[in-house]
């Protein structure tokens, strides 16, 4: 049974209570968000359909006026606008700040299509108007069916709505102290998972979205009050920020009876934008993060390698290779040889490459023996160690050995659990058991009043002398451990290579005559000094670009960090202009532009990397958009 108490939430609770203080819910809100300025999308609702069905959906936002067509970035997902109305003020929630320059709130009503085939997982869609293309909103396609949320009162548990388990439903969290009861059957000993999908808030200027929470309930009654519950469990925080941003409840019913399962807004929000599918289902049935990331509708994750999320095997240090310079893609060096194999030949085995020949690292499984207490086993580099800290106190132990001037990455993955519940925390020691180095940083806080420290999934460390050395791996606190609590940490060569490369956008409205920007930061990992060449494929006839400089405001100096290249790249940023020349024809529909990344160095160019396909239109500086 896991149980997740808001005990991180005090923090926030008491800032929430300062700012409501501090500044009315108008400022607020006018300082979180400025009016924006290209078609901005902020819900739909409901959030998701079966596979095969047509339905009807109403997307809110600014900036619509004309709306002409639903664009789907994946998948055969199909969509018609039916019409386009204004949102009454009083019903939408958003009347706090409103002024004359703010732009009016509208509703588009569409019908969507879902192809019978369509692949379970998330769909990403955009509205077209004539002021452009809008930012994404995200749209679930379930296997089975979905329920709607009753329209009558279900907000205590007397008026809960029956569900049969397994169950999905559309809600919405619509006023404030709004709380929606579902009632539901279950047997002894069953144990099943509560999760909720939706859209939740980000930072300006997208900052509306739901912050749910999710409460179980018993209802036992009382003398005083024949309609109280019990709660049986709570969460409002995701089960692993390496994997979702949401809550989940996995909870194994003692009894059999009738229980309550609750859905609401942190602090007790509502409005009309908090859309919700609650998932009531087996605890061994797929979560929504799992069914998102198999799907093959899912749009590629951008690269990371600084999360615990990240899958480590086989193919790591190639994969590192083909974003280095002078690599071809394969890797500039060949495979590298097998360091010395562990001494306990049933837990080291060379890991599959996915092509029937033996990859060149090492994989080393961690084993308890009878008395609990872990064995130290051997680990060469490059090699890939794997175990459980399955129990509160846990330890494991592993040598190896490395030599003076020897440049070694550590990089931890947590495939099941990881932060807040399983922080991984290793360390490397001497010979004499003193520690060199561990995985936590720490450095000066913000405003520079108090010391961060977080534990991080890659650590770099230049070995200063020869010598037999132990890794140690265990729980950040040493007082959790369970079956859930798996790591995978491999020991490597560093090598330079391009690390993660963003930008600023999610699409381009260019105005004809005008001219846009993107801001591009790249990471240049492990000592790579090369350069990054970035190319835009698939530019709109008349639109050229050019790399800019930016005058960037004066932050101040920057506090001295010795220990920051051990656990952050070093970072550039380079501004690109586009022009769209004024005789430049507008767009009936997005294009999408391939943003690609080339590292270059003495050795020679390495392979195009494809960071980002921006959608991207054309209008007129009137806001008409002309036929193509």
């Amino acid at each position: 049974m896991n149980v997740f108490w808001p005990w991180n939430r005090i923090a926030v609770l008491v800032a929430a209570v300062l700012l409501a203080v501090a500044f009315p819910a108008g400022r607020l809100q006018a300082q979180e968000s400025a009016p924006p300025t290209e078609p901005t999308v902020l819900s739909v609702h409901p959030l998701g359909a079966r596979a095969g069905s047509t339905l009807e959906v109403e997307v809110q936002g600014y900036l619509l006026e004309g709306a002409r067509a639903v664009w789907f970035e994946q998948g055969r997902l199909q969509g018609r606008v039916r019409d386009v109305r204004a949102v009454p003020a009083e019903g939408n929630g958003d009347s706090e700040g409103a002024g004359e320059d703010k732009p009016v709130l509208l509703g588009v009503r569409a019908e969507l299509e879902i192809p019978s085939d369509a692949l379970v997982g998330v769909y990403r869609f955009r509205l077209v108007s004539t002021h452009g293309v809008s930012n994404a909103l995200m749209f679930r396609v379930n296997s089975g069916a979905v329920l709607d949320e009753t329209s009558q009162p279900h907000q205590t548990p007397s008026t809960a709505q029956p569900v049969a388990v397994p169950a999905v439903v559309n809600g919405r969290v619509t006023h404030d102290g709004e709380e929606d009861f579902y009632a539901f059957e279950v047997d002894e000993a069953r144990e099943l998972r509560f999760e909720v999908f939706c859209k939740p808030p980000g930072k300006p200027p997208d900052v509306v979205g739901l912050d749910p929470e999710l409460t179980l309930y018993e209802p036992t009654g009382s003398w005083f009050d024949k309609e109280r519950t019990t709660r049986l469990a709570y969460n409002d925080d995701p089960s692993s920020y390496h994997v979702s941003r949401l809550p989940q409840l996995t909870y194994r019913f003692l009894r059999k009876g009738r229980y309550l399962v609750g859905v609401g807004a942190f602090l007790g929000g509502g409005s009309p934008h908090f859309s919700y599918q609650l998932r009531i289902s087996d605890s061994s049935a797929p979560t929504f993060a799992q069914l998102d990331r198999n799907g093959r509708n899912r749009v590629p994750a951008p690269w990371n390698e600084r999360a615990f999320r990240r899958p480590i095997g086989s193919g790591r240090l190639g994969l590192l290779r083909s974003r280095s310079a002078g690599s071809n893609g394969t890797g500039r060096d060949g495979p590298l040889t097998n360091g010395a194999a562990s001494s306990h030949a049933e837990t080291a085995q060379p890991v599959p490459n996915g092509r029937g020949s033996p990859a060149s690292i090492i994989l080393v499984k961690e084993q308890e023996n009878g008395d609990g207490e872990g064995n130290t086993l051997s680990v060469s580099i490059p090699g890939l160690v794997e175990g459980t800290i399955d129990r509160p106190g846990d330890v494991d132990r592993y040598a190896f050995k490395a030599e003076r001037g020897q440049q070694v990455a550590f990089e931890v993955e947590t495939p099941q659990v990881g932060p807040p519940q399983f922080n991984p925390r290793f360390g490397i020691l001497d010979e004499e058991g003193r520690e060199l180095f561990s995985n936590v940083y720490k450095r000066l806080g913000r405003q520079l009043t108090f010391y961060l420290k977080t534990v991080e999934p890659k650590t770099l460390y230049t070995f200063e002398r020869s010598g037999e050395y132990s890794l140690v791996v265990g729980d950040l606190t040493r007082r959790f451990g369970n079956a859930g609590f798996r790591y995978r940490l491999l020991l490597r060569p560093q090598i330079p290579h391009v690390g993660k490369v963003g930008t600023d956008t999610d699409r381009l409205n260019l105005v004809a005559g005008q001219a846009s920007k993107i801001t591009v930061t790249t990471d240049q990992e492990e000592g790579f000094s090369g350069d990054i060449a970035l190319v835009l494929e698939g530019l709109p006839e008349g639109v050229e670009f050019f790399p800019g400089t930016e005058v960037k405001a004066y932050q101040g100096p920057v506090p001295e960090d010795r220990m920051r290249l051990r656990f952050s790249p070093q970072s550039e940023s380079v501004t690109i202009l586009l022009l769209a020349g004024a005789d430049a024809p507008a767009t009936s529909l997005p294009v999408k532009l391939r943003l690609l990344a080339r590292p270059i160095s003495d050795e020679g160019p390495g392979p195009g990397l494809l960071i980002q396909e921006i959608p991207a239109m054309v209008v007129r500086p009137t806001g008409r958009a002309e036929e193509s």
